[in-house]
Formats: structure tokens, C-alpha cells, sequence
């Protein structure tokens, strides 16, 4: 894979319980990739995935209006 390519995740409209489980198996899969994880807008499926990314202990950005969460590189 390219450096400047992205690996991107669609949870928008899945459960929270399978939105947890395909976030974490996207992780592992792909370690040391850049990550976008698409949310939707759902306030409640950012924290999810916010709260799993900090588990991990991986930065990201958080853009306020947007339905998406980026994971820096790491």
C-alpha cells in the first residue's frame, strides 16, 4: 500500500455491538495504516469509536461537524 493512501471503515446505519466488533477487527488488520472511519452523525457512534481508538491508545482527529473520524498515523 501506497504511504499516502487511506484505509477507510463505513459503520454509518450498523449496530453499535457490530460497529465495535468490525472497528476492532479493522484495527488489527491493519496496524500502522492511516485509518478514516465513517460515522454518520450519530454523536453516539463517534464515542464508540473514539472510546475503542483510545483503548487502543491511537491519536486521531475528531472533526466536530463531520461524520468521520481519522486516525493518525502511528
Amino acid at each position: 500500500m501506497n504511504s499516502s493512501e487511506m484505509l477507510a471503515l463505513d459503520l454509518h446505519e450498523h449496530c453499535y455491538k457490530d460497529a465495535k466488533r468490525k472497528l476492532e477487527l479493522f484495527i488489527n488488520s491493519n496496524w500502522r495504516c492511516r485509518m478514516k472511519v465513517v460515522t454518520g452523525n450519530s454523536e453516539a457512534m463517534k464515542d464508540l469509536v473514539c472510546s475503542l481508538l483510545n483503548y487502543y491508545d491511537l491519536e486521531y482527529e475528531r472533526g466536530e461537524f463531520l461524520g468521520y473520524i481519522i486516525v493518525v498515523e502511528h
